[in-house]
């Protein structure tokens, strides 16, 4: 690849800065096939389904982190490995049982489907940070 590459992570839920991330991507002309999510697209915030509806239609490259592979295969929990009570542990607990009943089977299957790694090479000769 030579031409400009977004790779970012952690959508977690939150349609609103997904939705921002995909107006800035448009904005900068970087095409979905350029850009990389490197997983946990489900996790603590409240729309799930829609965040997984919103990257499916985009196109983007996804790479199955621990949110996707415990969904994907009903797992008890998010696979996190929070301390036991800890305050990250209940939270995970809460949202994770709401992310069970909220992602329908169909993107649940989709998420199986998604690599546990992507790898590219870039060439270009000079980087751009966006905050």
């Amino acid at each position: 690849m030579t031409s400009p590459v977004i790779v970012f992570g952690g959508p977690y839920s939150n349609l609103a800065a997904l939705t921002a991330m995909k107006q800035k991507s448009a904005e900068l002309q970087v095409p979905a096939t350029n850009i990389i999510c490197t997983g946990d697209v489900v996790a603590y915030c409240a729309q799930a389904q829609e965040t997984i509806d919103l990257i499916r239609d985009w196109g983007i490259h996804v790479v199955q982190g621990n949110c996707e592979d415990s969904l994907a295969n009903d797992k008890e929990d998010c696979g996190c490995g929070f301390d036991e009570e800890s305050v990250c542990d209940i939270a995970s607990k809460q949202w994770f049982a709401f992310a069970r009943k909220a992602v329908n089977k169909e993107s649940k299957n989709w998420m199986a489907t998604l690599p546990t790694s992507i790898s590219f090479s870039y060439n270009h000769t000079a980087m751009h940070v966006i905050h």
